[in-house]
């Protein structure tokens, strides 16, 4: 009764409710790397610019880490949603042993190839050893950072959202502390320098690991069933939907980097706007994607109890938010828009294209709110591989190369970058919006007893 009481709450919660914390959660994250990099800054630039390169592959693991948990958490709610009680409690243990799996092979890699890993983006001298030096230290501590996000996807299938925000918080206080100590001797501790800023991330991520580990067994008083019986089912479940999640980020991951590429050719005034407009609106592309993220935890319950109609009205309001809201916060960054890059920089050449590409995100970031909640609610039903698919074709096969021809060869530089990602968020929204409007016609049912492991 008390589990039943719940799982209510949960399916009546609002999207307000589920989304701050997330969106308070990874704002967090962002300070994070503010703080590095501006203590990095510190030491010199060295080490601030070799950090900086190294982190592109940090940042590529933690994205897939994340991505981990997110496929998890998608499941745990459709089972929980179902109500199907010990399902999700031999589920865990199988999402448990893949996640601590992942994690060891990627902290394994990081450490044993950070060598070649600094040699391979380019760093030498100086630059090499610090970039090895801090990806051999935080590589390592992945491992704790894939139990994280496993225990991540646990609180948020089961509506505690703020949990994950009370650990982000615990890291961020943990990480602030123990950079400042490490790296400048405070507190009768070693000045280490880069090897204290790493290893107090790692620290960090140790305490978010544990405090996690704690919510989730003696708060949440949630227990795995460790049994043979379904076990290798549920981790092919596992496995199936959370390969085909993980894809839709690595192909944006990729496409951005490219996109970066064929900026940083064409000059560095407009590689410094698009970093200053990516940093703005950054908060603005955060509250979409938490937006997101709170639609597929309740739409992934609605959906494993059969309320076709709720997930309806949750859709169209999810939809309403994450295209509305990005419109105000732009409209409020817009008419500042000079003040605000002006704390960046005073190149007025620099503040030009950057306004010019804030006005361009009233296209983008609407467009990647919309095709985000559809992407979110398809998985939430079950369809996970087409936003995956449409995601790998149109990003490489149509933004790519559109982004590419009005950038240089029609000479639009930059704005023609952000002209064909907002054209690709708008083409792939309305895809997914397409097979949405199919599935929410067709019977739910059929799709979930597909997905869940009996």
């Amino acid at each position: 009764m008390e589990q039943e009481r719940k799982e209510q709450s949960v399916q009546d919660k609002s999207i307000f409710a589920l989304t701050w914390p997330i969106y308070i959660d990874h704002m967090l994250g962002y300070f994070v790397g503010f703080v590095d990099v501006f203590l990095l800054s510190q030491i010199s630039d060295h080490a601030s610019a070799a950090v900086g390169a190294v982190n592109v592959i940090v940042l590529f693991v933690i994205m897939l880490l994340g991505a981990l948990g997110i496929g998890g958490g998608v499941i745990y709610s459709q089972y929980l949603g179902a109500n199907k009680q010990d399902a999700v409690r031999r589920l865990y243990a199988s999402a448990f042993v893949l996640n601590m799996a992942v994690g060891i092979v990627t902290s394994l890699i990081l450490v044993l190839l950070s060598d070649s890993l600094a040699s391979w983006i380019g760093l030498n001298g100086v630059l090499h050893e610090y970039g090895k030096t801090y990806l051999a230290i935080v590589g390592g501590g992945t491992f704790f950072y894939a139990g994280t996000t496993f225990f991540w996807g646990i609180m948020s299938a089961n509506g505690y959202t703020h949990y994950t925000m009370y650990v982000a918080v615990a890291t961020n206080v943990i990480n602030i502390i123990g950079v400042y100590a490490l790296t400048f001797g405070y507190f009768g501790l070693p000045k280490l320098g880069i090897i204290g800023i790493a290893l107090a991330t790692v620290i960090a991520r140790i305490v978010g690991f544990l405090y996690s580990w704690w919510l989730v067994r003696y708060k949440l008083k949630i227990q795995f069933i460790w049994a043979k019986d379904g076990f290798l089912t549920n981790t092919k479940v596992m496995i199936r939907t959370v390969f085909a999640i993980t894809l839709e980020p690595v192909f944006w991951y990729g496409a951005q980097l490219v996109a970066t590429a064929i900026i940083a050719s064409i000059g560095p005034d407009e590689l410094a706007a698009r970093t200053y407009t990516v940093t703005v609106t950054s908060f603005v592309s955060l509250f979409c994607y938490s937006v997101s993220q709170g639609t597929q935890i309740l739409i992934s319950h609605l959906v494993g109890a059969m309320r076709t109609d709720q997930v309806k009205r949750q859709f169209r309001q999810s939809l309403l938010i994450g295209t509305g809201v990005p419109i105000i916060m732009l409209t409020l960054i817009y008419a500042m828009s000079e003040s605000i890059i002006g704390v960046f920089t005073k190149n007025q050449d620099i503040i030009a294209i950057s306004t010019m590409l804030l006005l361009l995100a009233f296209v983008n970031e609407p467009g990647s709110g919309f095709n985000q909640v559809t992407g979110s609610a398809l998985r939430a039903a079950g369809h996970v591989n087409y936003p995956t698919v449409i995601g790998g074709i149109f990003m490489w096969g149509m933004f790519i190369p559109m982004a590419y021809i009005l950038a240089i060869p029609l000479g639009l530089g930059v704005v023609g970058v952000f002209i064909s990602m907002a054209f690709d968020e708008l083409v792939r929204g309305l895809l997914l919006y397409r097979k949405w409007s199919h599935v929410i016609r067709s019977p739910l049912q059929l799709k979930l007893e597909s997905t869940l492991a009996h």
